[in-house]
């Protein structure tokens, strides 16, 4: 059986490889967003959760049982791999929700209050300390937050509620991913995520019903499914060769990549207003990792 975690990797070349393995993950997160927008033209949230769940177990399930057999899908600690499993479903729930009604630019820049949540939530989940300056600056980002969501702005609908809640569950699940990496093999975190994806869509699809899908859309959930999976797995390394703190800041590339298919595929342009929120937003995000890096810094060196 093959290792079933990764140490991080300290050498220069192992973080390289890190942060380009990173960057090729969210390229591909935001490819499959793009093909669940196009399909959420036609279907609904349950039929998503439904496909992405059935399509992604069977390929993920087929290509680890082909290399390694079955077995090394199973869980070494079950009861924290199926709660994140269903958090990280809920939280898919919750953008596609979101991407249905919404451009991917502004869904992705209230997205970008993911790692400002994470260093808050790393404190009960992680037992880390917050010194005074990154409370300052997570404060900071806060207000990005509600510059971009003032009230009575074209920015704002309830949906960005249901978003808003979406980035809480992404943030726990990634501290949680972080924490799985050091007994769980990746494809195993990969393959319960999107197993557990099946009954929520099933749930979903019985009190709304399902539409058949046509040609456009079976490519489009195809899509979907084969660069989710993809892009999942190549992050989830990713997070296992290196610190999350070298790691983060690259997650904001996905913003060129929604503004360049928003204005190709539906001619979205988001509100001045909105970019400089996420700007704030994306500074108060980086000054945290700075500060972070400090801090590993001087414990390093004492």
């Amino acid at each position: 059986m093959p290792p079933v975690a990764l140490r991080p990797v300290t050498t220069q070349a192992g973080v390289l490889r890190a942060i380009v393995l990173c960057v090729v993950a969210y390229g591909l997160i935001a490819v499959s967003d793009v093909f669940a927008k196009l399909s959420l033209e036609r279907h609904g949230v349950g039929d998503l959760l439904l496909v992405r769940g059935l399509l992604g177990t069977l390929l993920l399930g087929a290509v680890a049982s082909w290399k390694s057999g079955p077995r090394v899908l199973w869980p070494r600690r079950p009861r924290p791999m199926l709660l994140r499993s269903v958090l990280h479903s809920l939280a898919s729930a919750c953008w596609y929700y979101a991407f249905a009604r919404m451009s991917l630019a502004d869904a992705y820049a209230l997205g970008y209050a993911t790692p400002l949540l994470m260093t808050l939530l790393a404190i009960p989940m992680l037992g880390e300390q917050v010194g005074w300056r990154r409370w300052a600056s997570t404060l900071v980002g806060f207000m990005g937050v509600l510059v971009m969501v003032r009230p009575g702005g074209a920015f704002w609908t309830p949906v960005v509620l249901v978003l808003f809640a979406g980035v809480v569950l992404v943030a726990i699940t990634r501290i949680m991913a972080r924490q799985l990496v050091q007994t769980e093999r990746v494809d195993a975190i990969v393959f319960w995520m999107l197993a557990l994806h099946i009954p929520f869509g099933a749930v979903w699809v019985l009190f709304t019903g399902m539409v058949a899908p046509d040609l456009v859309s079976s490519g489009a959930f195809l899509g979907m499914a084969i660069t989710n999976i993809v892009g999942h797995m190549v992050l989830t390394r990713a997070y296992a060769l290196s610190p999350l703190s070298i790691l983060a800041p690259y997650e904001y590339t996905t913003f060129l990549w929604a503004l360049g298919f928003g204005a190709v595929l539906w001619g979205e342009t988001p509100e001045m207003v909105t970019l400089l929120g996420g700007a704030i937003v994306v500074a108060a995000g980086l000054y945290n990792l700075h500060r972070e890096r400090l801090r590993r810094r001087q414990e390093l060196a004492a």
